[in-house]
């Protein structure tokens, strides 16, 4: 549903409008636990993949090429997530590893 989406974009927006707050004041001043560009990617891609999806899915039902276009996009997405989500694993492992 829609409203399902909206409540997660906003979610996401408050992510992404809270964590330069929390690296200003210096709540996380271990560089080894700084991974919020990691975090901000994720969450930009988040919001663009649930943006696209709101937006491409009543053009996707007229025509193919619509529909074609939207699965590409949607599928970029979610391998964009899946490859950031990664990276944050890759990130925690090696802070791990490091202390």
């Amino acid at each position: 549903r829609s409203s399902d989406l909206a409540l997660s974009i906003l979610g996401l927006l408050l992510t992404l409008a809270f964590l330069p707050i929390i690296k200003c004041r210096g709540i996380n001043r271990d560089p080894l636990l700084n991974s919020t560009h990691i975090i901000v990617n994720f969450c930009i891609n988040l919001l663009l993949s649930l943006v696209a999806f709101l937006t491409i899915r009543p053009a996707a039902s007229c025509s193919e090429g619509a529909c074609t276009a939207s699965a590409l996009f949607l599928h970029y997405f979610l391998l964009t997530t899946f490859l950031w989500t990664l990276m944050e694993g890759i990130s925690m492992y090696r802070r791990s590893e490091e202390r």
